[in-house]
């Protein structure tokens, strides 16, 4: 990072431009601030491409597909102005130092990091060949290293640059070490292209060298069209992943998903990725970058900045920016400003309560009832306004689900409906759910597992997926029977019912049962359904009415539900602390985060809230579809919600809680 120079523009559009980020082959890269003093990289065109209308025509083509490319393993475009006088790009601005830094300062990255990088790079190529474009420049220095994870950039604008520069000169655009043999022929290339650049750059990445060697340019184009890479010191684990990728023909290797899953899972989740050399690179603040004043924009750039000016604006990648900039610590860019102190709810009412939360086996709540078990396992029933008790019934229960006025519960050896607002038992199954699988319910519909039958094995147990009406208990469908030894997770949501079991994964219409697809699932776990997707644990979305996958961002999601318009994502297992991430259902692009709960706890979810107990000791409220803090106070471990309205267990106390007044 730069300063700015004499003659360089104060504004870009609506940006104020704050430094020097480098060059490239089509202009200058700047840093620039939004009017809220939210960073990004802004590519101004050289003016001898400005005056090119073959060009334009080009860079705004390349403006509208690159707009489509979203996520969060990419720095995707949020502004542009290609009727400019110096048309401009804006995208994401990431801090963290490029692959080729990296390996320059720090070496070779260990297998397990690679590993990691390649997943990310691997879903970032997916999400730009899904918006229709083919990178054609993928080398280390298009590669960031942020904390969390890897990003790739520049996939907007490189075939608008070529496809000039070829055009008018014959000239091949790109970085010879890391071209395909299709691109150094000066053949037209596709996503395979990209491709063959990623095995280079993870080769790269784990070597320090390329898998042609280190060879004059013209010498190294001539290895990678005629002779077969040198792939020692590659590790095991890497080896056959990146040799496909490295095919001299297109059609032999394979496309980002498919690579992927020759990749396999990784180890551990996202956070931690980097070895610790290069985690204090990537954490470091960059020399040179400007301490940024709070200043608002003049009248006179106000003015200037709304004629002229035809914008393609990507509405949730502005958002991921916001909510990313301050994950990055870019706040240090701008002038410290204290933060207000979030109010205090209040409390509605405040019961004695003796039992430690644990000892509670299972709490839920809706509008009018806070229910909830004890160590016998009966059900209790407290009165949301006033927290006396309404009524009580015998058990056994260990899951309790309120739905349309019938209190659903479930245990080892009960299935059965309340009426939620007497107590009265309406229905009993008669069948022994399966005690380690769980139920879900929506749209007046149970979906359990249950055992019915002889087994065939003695390990084995012989259990269905039925569907039941939550009103009456009466069995609406049930599916195949398996043989089954361990836990069966079903989820209901968006009309269907959806499982995986026996490598499949199994998506059923709700009330009827019948299966509206299937596709192979060796090793997922459904943990979400919702209108539009059903979401897989790994977190891959797949469209709910056809199969097709529509994103993946590869951290393993505990659960997720559908609220406030976002799918909120909690991530983290028992004894860890564990954060909840608010996720733009188009993209999976992570559109805030929370900080991390206390290890004893987890959060509690609902349409308009989240509640979490933090590491600080607070005890917070997070609205749903922004991330905002909307309360805070001392202490108290969130146990059951209703919309704005939670419970917390407190210092011998249970309290009903609310921002609302």
């Amino acid at each position: 990072m730069q300063p700015l120079e004499t003659g360089d523009p104060e504004w870009i559009g609506p940006y104020r431009l704050r430094a020097r980020l480098g060059a490239g082959g089509m202009g200058q890269v700047f840093l620039g601030t939004s009017r809220d003093g939210t960073p990004v990289a802004i590519k101004v065109v050289h003016p001898g491409l400005a005056h090119d209308g073959r060009f334009r025509t080009r860079f705004r083509r390349e403006i509208e597909v690159s707009s489509r490319v979203a996520g969060p393993w990419v720095a995707a475009v949020v502004d542009a102005d290609p009727d400019a006088e110096l048309p401009w790009l804006a995208t994401q601005y990431v801090r963290g130092p490029d692959l080729g830094t990296v390996v320059e300062e720090v070496g070779p990255l260990p297998a397990g990091t690679v590993h990691a990088l390649a997943h990310g790079l691997t879903l970032a190529l997916g999400a730009v060949h899904d918006g229709g474009l083919v990178h054609r420049d993928l080398k280390p220095s298009n590669v960031l290293l942020d904390t969390d994870h890897p990003r790739l950039i520049d996939f907007g604008i490189s075939r608008a640059v070529d496809g000039t520069r070829v055009t008018s000169t014959g000239v091949v655009i790109g970085t010879p070490a890391f071209m395909s043999p299709e691109q150094i022929a000066g053949e037209d290339v596709g996503p395979a292209s990209d491709v063959f650049s990623l095995g280079s750059v993870l080769f790269f990445a784990a070597t320090g060298r390329s898998p042609f060697g280190d060879v004059a340019p013209v010498v190294l184009m001539l290895r990678i069209t005629r002779d077969e890479p040198d792939l020692d010191g590659l590790p095991d684990a890497l080896r056959d992943p990146i040799a496909v990728c490295l095919a001299k023909r297109p059609q032999d290797r394979p496309d980002p998903a498919t690579l992927g899953r020759m990749l396999g899972p990784l180890a551990g989740s996202p956070g931690g990725w980097l070895p610790p050399a290069v985690a204090a690179l990537a954490a470091a603040p960059e020399q040179g970058a400007p301490t940024l004043l709070d200043e608002p924009p003049t009248e006179e750039v106000a003015g200037r900045r709304g004629t002229n000016r035809r914008t393609v604006l990507v509405t949730a990648a502005a958002a991921v920016t916001a909510a990313v900039a301050g994950a990055w610590g870019v706040s240090a860019l701008t002038a410290p400003q204290p933060a207000p102190a979030p109010p205090a709810p209040h409390v509605r009412w405040r019961i004695p309560f003796s039992g430690a939360v644990g000892v509670q086996t299972a709490w839920a709540a809706d509008d009018r009832t806070l229910y909830t078990t004890g160590m016998n396992r009966d059900v209790r029933a407290l009165d949301a306004t006033t927290g006396a008790e309404r009524w009580s019934a015998d058990g056994p229960a260990d899951t309790l689900v309120p739905h349309g006025g019938v209190l659903i519960t479930a245990a080892a050896g009960m299935l059965a409906g309340f009426d939620a607002g007497t107590g009265r038992r309406i229905w009993d199954m008669g069948r022994r759910p399966s005690p380690d699988s769980q139920v879900d319910v929506s749209d007046g519909t149970v979906v359990a597992v249950v055992e019915e039958g002889e087994p065939s094995d003695v390990l084995g147990r012989p259990i269905n997926v039925v569907g039941l009406d939550a009103a009456t208990g009466a069995r609406l469908w049930t599916g195949e029977r398996y043989e089954f030894s361990g836990g069966l997770r079903v989820v209901a949501g968006g009309g269907v019912a959806a499982y995986c079991q026996d490598g499949r994964l199994v998506v059923r219409e709700l009330r009827t049962g019948s299966i509206r697809w299937s596709a192979p699932a060796p090793t997922a776990a459904v943990v979400a359904a919702t209108e539009d997707l059903v979401l897989l644990g790994a977190l891959t979305a797949l469209e709910s009415a056809t199969g097709r996958q529509r994103w993946q961002v590869g951290w393993p999601a505990r659960s997720v539900i559908a609220a406030g318009g976002v799918l909120l994502e909690e991530e983290g297992r028992d004894g860890e602390s564990r954060v909840v991430r608010g996720l733009d259902p188009r993209s999976g692009t992570a559109l805030w985060t929370t900080p991390p709960s206390r290890v004893d706890t987890a959060p509690v979810i609902t349409e308009d809230c989240v509640y979490m107990a933090l590491r600080d000791g607070s005890t917070c409220a997070y609205d749903t579809a922004t991330g905002v803090l909307l309360w805070s106070r001392g202490g108290g471990t969130p146990i059951a919600a209703h919309g704005r309205v939670a419970y917390l267990a407190a210092d011998g106390e249970l309290l009903a809680v609310t921002g609302d007044g």
